[in-house]
């Protein structure tokens, strides 16, 4: 609990906090199958956050993270996976089972996704570029739209940021629905967006 509270606190201070990094990644590598699943995303959102991306503490948490997910929240479980697609090629060969156990995750919780964290997993999603696997029943454009009606369900309450963030998660599926985009773009319009904001929308 320590380990993963230092983390997450240390990941949300300047620079000036990096000597301290060290001595927490060899600890985290080696109590990974002691978290649960809310430790896991709080230091696996605190190493990517803070660009600590070693192979070896990524094996670890992906292979707890596979096992664990079916106990994680939505805030966890979009938390997650959005550090392992944050981290990317350091996550080694082990993230793509870790999206699969997301994916089967995220359809058998999508009801208790807020805003934030459907934004957060869809960006996750197509960051990581989600493909199909012959192994299970869970395809990419099943995914997505099953996101896409939980997106709709929810609209209303999507922030600049959240409009932003799911359009160019699902352009970036090439999953493009007019009447779906038609509704994002009417929000789009009466949220308050950043430049940056502005910027992604007009993109996709």
């Amino acid at each position: 609990q320590n380990l993963t509270s230092i983390s997450w606190a240390l990941a949300r201070l300047p620079k000036s906090g990096e000597r301290l990094w060290p001595m927490l990644i060899e600890p985290a590598a080696s109590l990974a199958n002691s978290f649960s699943a809310q430790q896991l995303a709080n230091v696996s959102w605190a190493l990517a956050r803070a660009g600590h991306c070693q192979t070896l503490v990524w094996e670890a948490l992906a292979a707890e993270a596979s096992r664990k997910l079916t106990q994680a929240a939505p805030a966890e479980l979009s938390m997650t996976l959005w550090a392992f697609a944050h981290a990317g090629t350091s996550t080694s060969g082990k993230a793509p089972a870790v999206f699969l156990a997301g994916a089967q995750e995220t359809l058998r919780k999508l009801p208790e996704f807020t805003s934030t964290s459907l934004a957060n997993i869809a960006w996750a999603f197509a960051k990581h570029g989600f493909e199909s696997s012959e192994s299970t029943s869970t395809s990419a454009a099943m995914l997505f739209s099953k996101i896409q009606v939980r997106a709709g369900d929810i609209m209303p309450y999507f922030s600049g940021w959240e409009v932003s963030t799911v359009s160019w998660a699902f352009v970036a599926m090439q999953v493009i629905d007019e009447v779906f985009f038609t509704r994002l773009a009417a929000r789009a319009c009466v949220c308050i967006m950043t430049l940056q904001n502005a910027s992604t929308m007009a993109w996709a």
